[in-house]
């Protein structure tokens, strides 16, 4: 009797593998006949590899309820947000804007010369005397606290594991990057007060999104987004869509969850593994990629003076 058993559940084992290898080359063949492909809309490349991140981890939280899927819980965990604090920090530590209208500002060296648009050409982007910069300062600080308020503190994102700093704006962007450069000069104020956010990352579960697989923002058919749905039953950590559409829309724009080859049984490996060279020639968005390069170059960028910051208290 317990060999009838065992060769009815090996045989069992062995129909359900089979089952899977063809639905999931059912569904690589789908992906070969109709590829994901780059969304022409520029909008999602505003801002930073951090910013796309945010919006990742945004979509997987509100498709949390309808996808079960183990990397929705991943994403979930991989940006954590530390009690803000108040501190004072230079202003050239300063990396990025975000600006009023459109997206984040990162060119902050060159961005003061576009004030040509607003200002006479005989403009002067300095240095400037005390009363200059007197001047300039306070013409930051009218469009950053436009209420009057007194303590003056900037609202900055801090990411130090990725080098961003970002101020948020409310319009002076290009003052406010023309007094950063400017406070390379010798006596010139260079120290500001800061309301810090501290942004951390979850490395475990950035290491386990990045072992079993890659995040894409692309298009898809709507067959491809339907075949994902229904191969959620088989393998529930295959691929998977996340989108803030509902699941009933026609539209197969959003952020693909496409396994890496070594999570497919091994005749397929070298299909997938040549999906994935097709997703990289043509372009597609790849946020978490962007995000460890960044990571990277942070590692590599000597760390920040320890006198950059005073973190004298927390904010409440």
């Amino acid at each position: 009797m317990s060999s009838f058993l065992r060769h009815f559940f090996a045989d069992h084992e062995l129909r359900a593998q089979r089952k899977l290898c063809a639905s999931i080359g059912e569904f690589l063949d789908l992906l070969e006949r109709a590829p994901l492909a780059p969304d022409p809309d520029t909008r999602l490349r505003d801002g930073s590899a951090l910013q796309r991140v945010d919006r990742l981890c945004a979509v997987a939280r509100e498709a949390a309820p309808a996808v079960r899927h183990p990397i929705c819980a991943l994403l979930q965990a991989l940006l954590v947000d530390a009690a803000p604090y108040q501190a004072e920090i230079d202003i050239r530590s300063i990396t990025a804007i975000s600006a009023s209208k459109g997206g984040r500002v990162d060119a902050l060296d060159a961005l003061p010369e576009t004030i040509r648009s607003l200002y006479p050409p005989t403009y002067s982007f300095g240095p400037y005397d005390d009363a200059g910069m007197k001047i300039l300062i306070e013409a930051v600080f009218a469009e950053f606290f436009p209420d009057g308020m007194r303590d003056r503190h900037f609202v900055v994102r801090d990411a130090p594991w990725c080098g961003e700093r970002i101020a948020a704006n409310s319009g002076a962007s290009r003052r406010f990057a023309l007094w950063r450069r400017l406070a390379g000069w010798p006596g010139t104020p260079r120290r500001i007060q800061a309301r810090i956010r501290e942004t951390g990352l979850n490395r475990e579960a950035l290491a386990a999104i990045q072992r079993q697989w890659r995040v894409v923002w692309a298009i898809g058919a709507p067959d491809v987004r339907r075949a994902v749905a229904d191969l959620g039953t088989h393998w529930p950590s295959g691929p998977t869509f996340l989108s803030r559409c509902p699941p009933s829309a026609n539209d197969a724009t959003g952020f693909w969850c496409v396994p890496l080859p070594h999570g497919v049984p091994p005749q397929l490996q070298e299909r997938l593994a040549a999906i994935h060279a097709r997703l990289d020639l043509a372009g597609v968005e790849d946020p978490l990629r962007e995000l460890v390069g960044g990571i990277s170059r942070a590692a590599r960028t000597p760390p920040r003076d320890a006198r950059d910051e005073d973190r004298a208290y927390h904010a409440g």
